[in-house]
């Protein structure tokens, strides 16, 4: 029998949460009918891919629509991290050159400042905790940009506790170089093109109790699950406009331990080397799944830190619930050199796939 693991590096953390099975269609139902009643469409309802993504722009993206605004959110993280708790979410939001962003999840803070020229980060610590980043990228809600909105996508129509949703999807290949693993990321929205639920791969994203903004419908409350469990449970407390404050917007966070990175891992890093494996883990396959003749890739998203250490990994996707736990265990047991720019060590995100094989 043949066990391998093959790690295929991504320079970025996806976007979220991310990655979704077509199996996880019947499991967003549950959470998708409990949002509120669209308001009525002010122009021609969306037919193509293309309409329903910029429609849902228009919508409910603060941050694509221009709208100055000022955030406040809570949440409660859960589930088998590194990090979990409690933590809170702020946002001044001027124009997409000026902003600021800051975060906490416990005794952990992240701040993140554009005011014009390159963001400058700040945090308490270099590793910037799983549940952290999932947070932020959940809140407001985003889209994907207009060229990659076309013929990358699917649509069909599904109903679920009568009302009507129009269902994009997108296979993706997260490897790059096994054109037979693919994800499915899927976006749920109502003919009106608001978006009610995210799914990519074992991660869904729940968007409910949309209230009126500025001529926007934002959700109040946000959770997040991964494999049926919520990890997050986020509520947006505050949102207004945006009231001018400089000293706001630029003043430079006074933390224990200030940081600021050469490249934030979350986006993709310009020029970086990626992390180099340095000890390949033989997978032990589970006796159960052997009996059972399960066979399989698991995809599986980790993070590297500055030393190389890998941290926070969880199942992406995987061809049995059987597999998952000896496939985070054979990451867990391999070794990095950290990923570097400019010779300096940084944190990243990384792909793997574990395949399963019985012959």
């Amino acid at each position: 029998m043949n066990y391998f693991l093959s790690l295929v590096i991504f320079l970025f953390f996806p976007t979220l949460l991310y990655s979704q099975q077509a199996k996880n269609s019947s499991t967003s139902a549950s959470a998708v009918h409990a949002a509120s009643t669209p308001v009525q469409p002010a122009i021609a309802l969306p037919r193509t891919p293309l309409e329903f993504f910029a429609r849902a722009r228009q919508l409910s993206d603060l941050e694509a629509t221009g709208i100055p605004f000022h955030l406040k959110a809570s949440y409660v993280a859960a589930g088998n991290a590194e990090f979990i708790g409690n933590g809170t979410i702020e946002e001044w939001w001027q124009s997409k050159d000026v902003w600021r962003k800051e975060a906490t999840l416990g005794d952990y803070r992240w701040v993140e400042i554009q005011n014009g020229a390159e963001p400058s980060l700040y945090s308490t610590a270099a590793y910037v905790p799983l549940r952290l980043r999932q947070a932020v990228a959940a809140v407001p809600i985003g889209f994907p940009s207009e060229a990659s909105t076309s013929s990358e996508w699917q649509g069909v129509h599904k109903k679920f506790s009568g009302v009507d949703f129009t269902v994009l999807s997108q296979p993706y290949n997260p490897a790059g170089t096994n054109s037979k693993v693919t994800i499915i990321k899927a976006y749920y929205f109502t003919s009106e093109g608001v978006l009610r639920t995210y799914q990519t791969g074992g991660i869904a994203i729940f968007y409910q109790k949309f209230e009126p903004f500025q001529n926007l419908l934002i959700p109040r409350s946000i959770s997040i699950e991964s494999g049926g469990i919520k990890i997050l449970a986020i509520s947006i407390t505050g949102l207004e406009p945006f009231k001018p404050d400089q000293k706001v917007m630029s003043e430079v966070p006074v933390l224990p331990k200030n940081l600021n990175p050469p490249e934030p891992y979350f986006r993709k890093p310009s020029g970086a080397k990626a992390p180099r494996l340095i000890y390949r883990a033989v997978p032990i396959y589970p006796g159960t799944a052997k009996q059972a003749r399960i066979q399989g890739p698991v995809i599986v998203e980790a993070s590297i830190d500055e030393t190389g250490k890998i941290r926070e990994p969880y199942v992406l996707s995987s061809a049995s619930p059987l597999l998952d736990d000896a496939a985070l265990d054979t990451i867990r047991q391999s070794r990095l050199d950290p990923a570097t720019v400019d010779g300096k060590p940084i944190a990243v995100s990384m792909t793997v796939l574990v395949n399963f094989s019985l012959y």
